[in-house]
């Protein structure tokens, strides 16, 4: 069922509790229905799982009440059930591949002081905020992702970094308000924003217009402009921007990629627009990144 399975414990000693789990791996469909069972931890304890690839369900028991949650590539799924378990199943003849983030009570009320008891918090209104929340990976989210993966490839000096970056992903996941619960949006346009968010992660050198990208979703410009932020978190071009800028930096980490040819794979004609840009959102210019990796 599972692949590879990368797992660390970051500060963990012998007596110590676990702070931090994180697991990145592939689930696989199972005629027999097999399911990886992710029991939380004993205590408060939260659980994310974000799915990179492929598409799951996260099965919740909590307090011997089963509530299902599917989970698309490009969403993560949050949950706490201390009275129960959570179950995740591949609903895809495909592998779906998986990271899987559990934070400790401990690390909980360290990052969150008493907001952070939320096990003990007896009134259903707020108690739902935990039990399962789904929503989509942002960009930002997205380069924390890829950081927590490359440092899981390492097998050891990068335990205190899987932690950092462990602990800025659930600040992303709960500065933005998830608990708050979002109006309901039809699932074709849903659908359509999705196909959006597709289409300017995919034309980064020739972005269509915001009446372009309408058209070719098939709603109107104030409708694209007032659902975006909704579903991704941002508005259309912001999060261009980002994926750009992410984009960009991957290339400038390849070998024989100067600012230049980085710039005009992410669409910018203008260098000096590109780097004020890059800046902007690194606090440091493309060209350092080149000269850091040509002169360590």
């Amino acid at each position: 069922m599972q692949n590879e399975v990368h797992r660390t414990y970051p500060g963990r000693e012998k007596s110590a509790p676990i702070p931090v789990c994180v697991e990145c791996f592939q689930l696989c469909h199972h005629r027999d229905g097999e399911s990886l069972r992710c029991d939380a931890a004993e205590g408060s304890s939260l659980g994310m799982i974000c799915c990179l690839s492929g598409k799951i369900k996260m099965q919740i028991s909590d307090n011997g009440q089963i509530t299902e949650y599917s989970i698309l590539a490009g969403r993560l799924g949050c949950y706490s059930c201390p009275r129960g378990s959570c179950r995740t199943m591949c609903t895809s003849q495909e592998c779906a591949r998986i990271l899987k983030l559990r934070f400790s009570h401990t690390i909980l009320r360290a990052s969150m002081g008493h907001a952070a008891d939320f096990q003990q918090d007896t009134v259903p209104a707020r108690k739902e905020r935990w039990v399962g929340i789904v929503r989509d990976i942002t960009p930002q989210m997205n380069q924390v992702i890829r950081n927590l993966r490359d440092a899981l490839q390492c097998r050891r000096g990068t335990e205190l970094l899987i932690l950092a970056k462990a602990i800025e992903l659930l600040y992303l996941h709960f500065s933005s308000g998830p608990w708050v619960v979002a109006p309901n949006i039809d699932p074709r346009d849903h659908k359509a924003i999705q196909k959006a968010r597709f289409l300017l992660t995919h034309n980064l050198e020739t972005p269509p217009s915001l009446s372009e990208l309408a058209a070719a979703v098939g709603m109107s410009v104030s409708k694209l402009k007032m659902l975006f932020p909704k579903i991704c978190g941002m508005p259309p071009y912001e999060y261009l921007r980002k994926i750009r800028m992410q984009r960009a930096m991957e290339l400038l980490h390849q070998d024989g990629i100067n600012v230049t040819e980085a710039a005009m794979a992410v669409g910018y004609s203008s260098i000096s627009h590109f780097s004020k840009a890059f800046h902007r959102e690194y606090t440091i210019y493309p060209s350092q990144i080149r000269r850091r990796l040509i002169d360590p």
